[in-house]
């Protein structure tokens, strides 16, 4: 299994922050509007609506690390 990769997004649409984790298999998580979704997986990242990405972060052994 890969490391898990943390992605921190915002909707569009009624700025509701959510964070989803690419080691929940099939987990598309909503905005409160219902009009944003992501969908974050080990080897793809499935969007729907207007989603703007806050920060992405891979765990390590010490913590979260920011992502370029």
């Amino acid at each position: 299994m890969r490391d898990t990769i943390k992605l921190t997004w915002e909707c569009g649409e009624c700025g509701d922050v959510k964070v989803s984790y690419s080691n929940r298999r099939h987990d598309m998580n909503y905005c409160g509007c219902g009009k944003s979704a992501v969908d974050l997986e080990e080897y793809y990242q499935r969007n729907m609506g207007a989603v703007k990405d806050i920060s992405r972060e891979i765990s390590t052994n010490k913590g979260w690390k920011k992502l370029k």
